[in-house]
């Protein structure tokens, strides 16, 4: 395939008719302003935001491997990533779902510093299987085998194709493209970068470049190329579990957008939409999760009984705030400036018109 074929073909899908045209950039819309109230809405309180990040690295973890049917559940999930000996675990579940937490705690870390290239995509793809012994001769390669995708009966019996892949000699040609036009494409900013992380995971997918892990490297993938533009939350809410508990959607999604793959007639719109959807209640969920840290760990003893008093109260001077507090004036002050600066509140008015009241979610 030339590469103005793909890009063509990768361009085109990006070009939204009928009522996606009005969707789809709303949706986006109303993602970045998620995303910059969580930078807004991220209080300094390191502990409660590691425990979280913590969090979303086991139900991220345990999600993305239920979906391909390796049944652990959070809790076992949880074992495995306070740090035992993964020698004590020998069955495959046990040791892909540790590979998979050992990558996804790196990238976490490392995000910034690791760039977006098929050594780094093959790198993934070896740590998420190096644990397992079942896995050892086509971790970190490229398949040799065709791959096609097919569903299965209750006894799984394939009974009909449900996706022909790329031919094995053709997926370092292609996969080459795709993160050519990825990486330009955000760079240019021809399109918004959600956009282009959509487009990338759906032809991803479609070229299912591995024996085995598809699904999971393009989850793992798309949690890293989010971080890389911009979207922190992703750190905190786990993507993985949404696809989990939307799982049919997911599917159908997928099939929609690639029934006409490398036709004249590609559209990926609900796919989009669908891929939009999940980051958006990622954003909505990890802001909720902001918005839960305990102001007593962030506030000092007086800046906590200001805030509770203006909790109490619609709306205040700093007047009104030291009568009902019985804290000085200069101290009220300063502790105001500290919770509106902590975005918890918002200044009203100016000079001695000026009233504070608690932010509104």
């Amino acid at each position: 395939m030339k590469t103005t074929d793909l890009k063509t073909r990768l361009n085109k899908r990006l070009e939204l008719t009928g009522k996606f045209a009005g969707i789809i950039p709303q949706m986006i819309s109303t993602i970045d302003q998620l995303n910059l109230k969580w930078q807004y809405e991220k209080h300094p309180a390191p502990e409660y935001f590691d425990k979280l990040e913590k969090t979303a690295i086991i139900t991220s973890a345990g999600a993305s491997n239920r979906i391909e049917n390796i049944i652990l559940t959070d809790d076992e999930v949880a074992v495995l990533f306070a740090g035992l000996n993964v020698k004590n675990h020998t069955t495959r579940d046990e040791l892909e779902v540790a590979g998979y937490l050992d990558l996804l705690n790196q990238i976490f870390e490392n995000y910034k510093n690791i760039k977006f290239s098929l050594n780094t995509i093959l790198g993934f793809h070896s740590q998420m299987y190096k644990y397992s012994k079942y896995d050892e001769n086509h971790r970190g390669k490229l398949k040799m085998i065709h791959n096609k995708i097919v569903a299965k009966d209750a006894d799984g019996n394939g009974i009909a194709i449900l996706h022909n892949p790329t031919e094995p000699y053709l997926v370092a040609i292609e996969i080459n493209e795709l993160l050519r036009w990825t990486n330009e494409s955000l760079q240019s900013k021809n399109y918004h970068q959600l956009l282009v992380i959509a487009n990338f995971v759906i032809e991803f997918l479609a070229i299912h470049p591995f024996l085995d892990g598809n699904g999971r490297m393009s989850r793992i993938l798309t949690v890293f190329l989010l971080l890389k533009e911009g979207y922190e939350f992703a750190k905190y809410s786990s993507h993985e579990k949404i696809i989990e508990e939307t799982k049919a959607g997911y599917y159908l999604a997928l099939r929609k957008g690639q029934a006409k793959w490398k036709t004249q007639n590609e559209d990926i719109q609900i796919w989009l939409e669908y891929f939009l959807g999940i980051v958006e209640k990622q954003g909505l969920h990890a802001l909720a999760l902001a918005r839960k840290v305990e102001i007593n760990k962030v506030l000092s003893e007086k800046q906590n009984l200001i805030y509770k008093a203006l909790q109490r109260n619609q709306l205040l001077s700093r007047r009104e705030i030291v009568k009902i507090t019985q804290i000085n004036v200069e101290t009220v002050k300063q502790a105001v400036n500290k919770l509106v600066k902590l975005n918890l509140i918002e200044r009203i008015g100016e000079g001695r018109a000026t009233r504070y009241r608690i932010l509104n979610a």
